[in-house]
C-alpha cells in the first residue's frame, strides 16, 4: 500500500498518518546481512538507528547486530526480529505486543491476525491480515534517544562511568470500544556497542473514572522451533540462542537465570506444523509477573510495566554467551563496575572501627562495612546514634576511607500483624526465608523512613542489605499500602527498588545478596553452600577457587 492510500486510511479512522517517508530515513541494504566483525572486539562500529523500511509500510529499529521490525497498518504488530549475527529471523509468525487485563478482561496490544500457517510467513499474506477484535490499536509513532536506566551519582572507581547511548521509537496505541479514553505508549530502545532491545509500555488513564490494571503480559513473540527441539525432548529456554531478562527480578538467589520468574516459554496449540506430533514444545516467549499487578489507576495515572531486556547470542558457546551477558550489565548497568576493596568488621565499638579504618589505610583497603553481628542497628535513628556514626564517618573520611553499614530485612519475624500471610494457609510463617515482614505494612514503610535518615543523617555511603526482599506474596487485607494478594508483590517489590534507585541517586554503594542490578544496586554474591566455611581453611580455599571459575560466566 502507497502511503497516500494509507493516509487516507488513517483519517477514515481517526488516526493521524504516520508520514513514515518524510519523518524517517529508509532502512538501506540486507537486514539479514551480518556484520562482518566481531563486536565484542569493535563495539564502537555498533550504531543504533530506526528507519522506515522501502516500502514505507514499516518501522525498523536497530543496529549492526539486532533489528526488529513492526507493521504498523492495520496495526502495529511485530513482524520480524532477526539476529543480524547470524542472518537469521527468530520470529515465525506475526506478533502481537503482549497483553493486558483492564478490569477482569484481556485487550491484546496491537497484532495481526488470520496468518494462514504457523511456522512461517509469507510476505503475499500480509496484506490479509486483519485486526484483532478488542485490541488496542495504533495512532502515532516518535522518536528519541534512548536514555540511561537509572540515575547514578558517580562518586568512586568504576570500570565503566558512562552512560549507554542509543535509540528509542514510541508507539501510542488507543484503546477499543469502551477504553477509548486509555492509551498505552509502547517503548522500544537499542543500544550502541550492544545486541539487545529494551522494552516496556505505559498504561494511561485519560478517562474520568478508576480503572484497574489486573495484569499484563509486556512481551508474547512467537519464536521459531529451537535447533534442538525434536519429538523427544522437551526443551527449555537455555536452548534458544538469546539472553532475556526484566527488571522485575532480584528475589531469593544469587543467579539471574534462578529467579527470573517472568520469562515463560509456552507451548503454542495452533503450531500444528512443529516437530512435537503433540505440539508441546514450548516456543512463544512471554514476559509477564507472576502475579499482579492489580493496581488501580485514578484519571491521569500512569503504571509503567516492568522492563524487557532480550540479547540474541552468535553462538551456543558458554564462554562466548557469557562475554554477551557480562558486557549487557557493564552496558546497561555501570554502576555494577564500581569494585571498591572493603573490609568486613563485626564490631560497633568506636574504638574498633577507628582501628579497623587506620588498618585500611595502612593495607589498602577503601571501605569498612559494619557487618553482620556487629550490633549496629539502622532503625535507631536516635539523636545519640546518629551523632557516634556521624563522628566515625568523620572519621573515616579523614583518612580516605568510606563506612558502611548493615541491616537485614527479610527472614526474621516481626509479629503476627506485620509478617506476610501466606494464601495457602492464611497464616504467618512458610515464606521463603520461613517468616519475613511485609513490606507493604505500616512497619516496613516505617523501616525503609528509618534507612534512609540514618543514611542521610550519619553521611555514610555503603549498605549492605541482607536478605532483601524475595519475593514473597502477602494474602492480608489488613495492611495499610496493599489491597491484597493480588498487588502485593508489585507494591513490595517498588517499595524496595525505589529505595535502591534512591540508594544509587545518592552515590551509595550497595551489597546485596540478591540480583536486583537492574534497580541499582551494586554488588552480589556468587553464590556458596555455609556449611563450607566450617571446613579447614586449605579445603575452603579450593571450594572458592572453584567457585571462582563456576559462578562467573555472566557476570
Amino acid at each position: 500500500m502507497k502511503l497516500k492510500k494509507l493516509a487516507v486510511l488513517l483519517a477514515m479512522v481517526g488516526l493521524a498518518a504516520p508520514a513514515l517517508a518524510q519523518e524517517l530515513p529508509v532502512f538501506k541494504g540486507n537486514i539479514y546481512s551480518k556484520p562482518g566483525f566481531d563486536w565484542l572486539l569493535a563495539p564502537e562500529k555498533v550504531t543504533s538507528g530506526v528507519w522506515t523500511s522501502e516500502d514505507g509500510k514499516s518501522i525498523i529499529i536497530g543496529n549492526q547486530l539486532i533489528a526488529r521490525e513492526f507493521l504498523i497498518e492495520p496495526n502495529l504488530a511485530s513482524l520480524r526480529f532477526v539476529n543480524r549475527m547470524t542472518g537469521e529471523n527468530m520470529l515465525r509468525r506475526v506478533s502481537s505486543e503482549g497483553v493486558i487485563n483492564i478490569d477482569g478482561k484481556a485487550y491484546p496490544i496491537g497484532g495481526l491476525d488470520g496468518q494462514p500457517e504457523g511456522a512461517y510467513l509469507k510476505p503475499e499474506w500480509i496484506g490479509d491480515l486483519s485486526v484483532i477484535p478488542d485490541s488496542f490499536v495504533y495512532k502515532s509513532f516518535e522518536v528519541a534517544d534512548a536514555g540511561p536506566l537509572l540515575n547514578w551519582k558517580r562518586n568512586r572507581w568504576a570500570l565503566n562511568t558512562q552512560d549507554p547511548s542509543g535509540k528509542e521509537v514510541i508507539f501510542t496505541m488507543t484503546g477499543p470500544e469502551g477504553l477509548k479514553d486509555v492509551s498505552l505508549k509502547v517503548h522500544f530502545a537499542v543500544y550502541d556497542g550492544l545486541p539487545v532491545i529494551r522494552k516496556w509500555i505505559e498504561v494511561i488513564n485519560g478517562g474520568d473514572h478508576d480503572i484497574n490494571v489486573d495484569s499484563f503480559k509486556v512481551e508474547r513473540l512467537y519464536f521459531v522451533e529451537s535447533p534442538l527441539a525434536n519429538d523427544d525432548v522437551r526443551i527449555k529456554f537455555e536452548h534458544y540462542p538469546i539472553h532475556v531478562e526484566s527488571s522485575y527480578e532480584g528475589r531469593g538467589d544469587f543467579s539471574e537465570n534462578i529467579i527470573d520468574a517472568t520469562e515463560k516459554w509456552v507451548t503454542d496449540p495452533e503450531f500444528t506444523s512443529q516437530k512435537d506430533y503433540g505440539c508441546t514444545n514450548p516456543c512463544i516467549l512471554e514476559l509477564a509477573p507472576s502475579i499482579g499487578p492489580d493496581q488501580t489507576l485514578a484519571p491521569g495515572d500512569v503504571l509503567t510495566t516492568i522492563d524487557a531486556f532480550e540479547m540474541p547470542y552468535d553462538s551456543f558457546d558458554r564462554e562466548r554467551t557469557g562475554l554477551f551477558t557480562r558486557r549487557f550489565y557493564r552496558t546497561i548497568a555501570p554502576w555494577t563496575t564500581q569494585n571498591p576493596i572493603f573490609l568486613h568488621l563485626t564490631s560497633s565499638n568506636s574504638e574498633d572501627i577507628r582501628n579497623a579504618v587506620d588498618q585500611c589505610v595502612e593495607t589498602g583497603y577503601e571501605m569498612v562495612i559494619i557487618s553482620f553481628g556487629s550490633g549496629l542497628n539502622m532503625e535507631d535513628i536516635s539523636d545519640e546514634n546518629i551523632a557516634k556514626y556521624r563522628e566515625l564517618v568523620d572519621y573515616a573520611e579523614s583518612k580516605g576511607i568510606e563506612l558502611g553499614c548493615y541491616s537485614l530485612l527479610a527472614s526474621r519475624r516481626v509479629s503476627e500483624d506485620v509478617d506476610v500471610v501466606n494464601p495457602k494457609t492464611g497464616k504467618t510463617g512458610s515464606a521463603w526465608f520461613g517468616n519475613s515482614p511485609c513490606i507493604a505494612s505500616d512497619w516496613g514503610w516505617d523501616y525503609f523512613h528509618k534507612l534512609k535518615t540514618f543514611l542521610e543523617k550519619t553521611g555514610i555511603k555503603c549498605l549492605e542489605h541482607d536478605g532483601s526482599y524475595p519475593g514473597d506474596v502477602c494474602a492480608s487485607t489488613s495492611h495499610s499500602h496493599h489491597k491484597g494478594l493480588g498487588d502485593s508483590q508489585w507494591v513490595q517489590f517498588h517499595k524496595i527498588t525505589d529505595f535502591y534507585h534512591w540508594l544509587l541517586s545518592e552515590g551509595c554503594y550497595s551489597n546485596v545478596p540478591d540480583f536486583y542490578f537492574l534497580n541499582g544496586t551494586t554488588k552480589v554474591g556468587i553464590g556458596y553452600k555455609e556449611v563450607n566455611w566450617s571446613l579447614p581453611r586449605d579445603r575452603q580455599l579450593m571450594h572458592t577457587r572453584q567457585l571462582n571459575h563456576d559462578c562467573t560466566w555472566e557476570r
